[in-house]
């Protein structure tokens, strides 16, 4: 079984992710990652959660916010 403690995890990058990017709505941010992800010719789906949140601190600092 997966740790459950990831969760928070994930949910605390995103969170913080959205918080400094406020002008951008759930969906927008959410896709905007994903995106990202299919650049690299990678299947979002199967993307860990750890390799998740790298990709949220990726895409925010490729937008200019560093957080």
């Amino acid at each position: 079984m997966r740790d459950p403690k990831r969760i928070r995890k994930v949910c605390n990058k995103l969170a913080s992710a959205w918080e400094t990017t406020p002008d951008l709505r759930f969906g927008q941010l959410v896709t905007n990652v994903m995106l990202e992800i299919q650049k690299d010719e990678r299947i979002p789906f199967y993307v860990e959660d750890e390799e998740m949140i790298s990709n949220i601190e990726e895409y925010c600092q490729n937008i200019g916010y560093i957080r």
